[in-house]
């Protein structure tokens, strides 16, 4: 078998840059792929057969390539073992890239989300975090035009996605993200909880994300904590305001100084739940029964 990776001088974009394509040789035959990457002339290697190195994007889009080349030898070589003809339409039938899987990973995102959802029983803060991760990816790869395939997810793609999450910018308030570290952390450990499950379903083959290890430093036990000292609550919550919902909003905050329950399940409450002088509640993250006096 022998793999070559052309530039297709034929038909060059607006940028002047030409789609990659993968040419497989093997018992006589010949299978042509086109790749959804492009490269300048100036910017490919033709020797390697590969981006130049010192191009910023080489390490991404090489990491692809190699991919698919070794995709392409285990599949042949699993088609010899199990004495199955390995014949053009056998080889693109079980490629994930000709397929077209690696092209769907914003698709298989969402069937992961209605699959999952369902399954284990999600929560609807769980479902929603989900879908602003998803979000998120697509500004991500708007911003910085990296294509997001389940083989471009490399250590570039983790660079290039922390960076976004401190100096991407917010398309309505037209500043930049400078999101938290907890944060910033949550929706990598949601991406790999995503690209875990499609690995298990046989959509993802790229095992890169399991290296990923992010640790940001996390605030002092007395930063960024704001609360309200006994005094401070009275004010508040003795406050008269004549706005009708700007006063319920208060009593909402106020019960939930009072309880320390958290808002999604402030406002799951229902009478069902307060007895004599406590509460029963079970919160809809832990799914833990709490007893709260009523003070």
């Amino acid at each position: 078998m022998k793999i070559n990776f052309y530039l297709d001088k034929s038909h060059p974009d607006k940028k002047n840059e030409y789609m990659i394509f993968m040419s497989v040789h093997f018992f006589k035959r010949r299978l042509r792929v086109y790749t959804s990457l492009k490269s300048s002339l100036k910017n490919w290697d033709a020797g390697n057969q590969r981006i130049d190195e010192k191009v910023s994007c080489a390490s991404a889009i090489n990491s692809v390539l190699d991919s698919y080349e070794g995709e392409v030898k285990t599949k042949y070589a699993e088609a010899l073992f199990n004495r199955i003809d390995p014949t053009i339409e056998y080889m693109k039938d079980n490629l994930s890239f000709i397929r077209g899987t690696e092209m769907d990973f914003f698709k298989i995102w969402d069937k992961f989300i209605n699959s999952e959802s369902r399954i284990s029983g999600w929560t609807q803060g769980t479902v929603k975090r989900f879908n602003t991760a998803l979000k998120h990816l697509k500004e991500f790869q708007k911003q910085y035009n990296y294509k997001i395939e389940f083989n471009s997810i490399t250590d570039s793609f983790l660079d290039k996605f922390l960076d976004y999450h401190f100096n991407g910018i917010n398309t309505v308030s037209k500043e930049k993200n400078n999101f938290s570290n907890a944060y910033t952390e949550k929706n990598i450990k949601l991406l790999k909880w995503f690209l875990g499950w499609a690995t298990r379903k046989g959509y993802n083959k790229n095992l890169k994300f399991q290296d990923f290890k992010v640790r940001l430093s996390k605030p002092k036990d007395d930063d960024n904590i704001i609360f309200l000292t006994v005094d401070e609550f009275l004010k508040v919550y003795a406050l008269e305001i004549s706005n009708e919902g700007l006063a319920q909003a208060r009593d909402v905050f106020c019960f939930g100084c009072l309880t320390g329950l958290r808002y999604s399940d402030l406002a799951n409450l229902k009478k069902i739940s307060v007895h004599d002088d406590y509460m029963i509640v079970v919160t809809l993250k832990t799914r833990k029964s709490l007893h709260i006096p009523l003070n």
